[in-house]
C-alpha cells in the first residue's frame, strides 16, 4: 500500500518498499523523465514519454512542444489518453530517429502534422501520418541543399512526397 501511494506522485514511475532488520525500511524509487511540453487551450504541462502529466507549466529544459488543438485535462498525475497526443508523440519519435529535431509539433485544422525545426524555425508540412515514413527521410537532404543556397526558408511542404515544395521567406 505504501508503494502504491508513493507511485501516485507524478514524477515517480515505480516504487518498492523493503523491510530491513531492526525495524528499518528501504524505499527504492524510479523517476519519470520529462519528454515534452503539451500545450492545450492556453495551458501547458510537462509530460513523460508515457504521456503522464508530471507538472503544470512550462518546465525548465528545452523540451519539444506538442500543441494539441482541443482542450484536454492537464492535471498532474493523470495520463493523456487522446489519440492525437499519442500520435504526435509517436511522430516525434519517428522524426528524432531520423535525426530531425523539431522544437514543436502541431496539427492544422484538418489534422495534418506540422513540425517546426529547432533553431531555424522552418516549418515542415508533413500532412497525414499514413505515409510519414516516406516523408521523413526527405527532410535533412532538402535542408542541406537549401542551406547551401543561403536563401531564408519559411517552410518545406512534404504533403505530396513525390513533389516537395519549398516556400522562401519574403524580404
Amino acid at each position: 500500500a505504501m508503494a502504491a501511494r508513493i507511485e501516485e506522485i507524478p514524477y515517480v514511475d515505480t516504487a518498492a518498499v523493503h523491510r530491513r532488520l531492526m525495524a528499518g525500511v528501504q524505499i527504492d524509487v524510479t523517476e519519470r523523465v520529462p519528454f515534452a511540453v503539451v500545450d492545450s487551450d492556453g495551458h501547458a504541462a510537462v509530460v513523460d514519454h508515457a504521456l503522464r502529466v508530471l507538472q503544470a507549466g512550462e518546465g525548465t529544459s528545452p523540451l519539444p512542444r506538442l500543441v494539441v488543438g482541443k482542450a484536454i485535462s492537464l492535471q498532474p498525475g493523470t495520463f493523456l489518453g487522446d489519440a492525437s497526443t499519442r500520435a504526435m508523440r509517436d511522430d516525434d519519435d519517428a522524426l528524432v530517429a531520423e535525426h530531425v529535431l523539431p522544437v514543436a509539433l502541431a496539427q492544422d485544422k484538418y489534422g495534418q502534422l506540422i513540425a517546426t525545426m529547432r533553431g531555424t524555425g522552418i516549418r515542415i508540412l508533413l500532412g497525414y501520418d499514413d505515409d510519414l515514413p516516406k516523408k521523413i527521410p526527405l527532410i535533412n537532404p532538402i535542408l542541406a541543399q537549401l542551406e547551401r543556397k543561403g536563401r531564408p526558408i519559411a517552410a518545406i511542404d512534404l504533403r505530396a512526397p513525390n513533389t516537395p515544395v519549398v516556400v522562401y521567406k519574403t524580404r
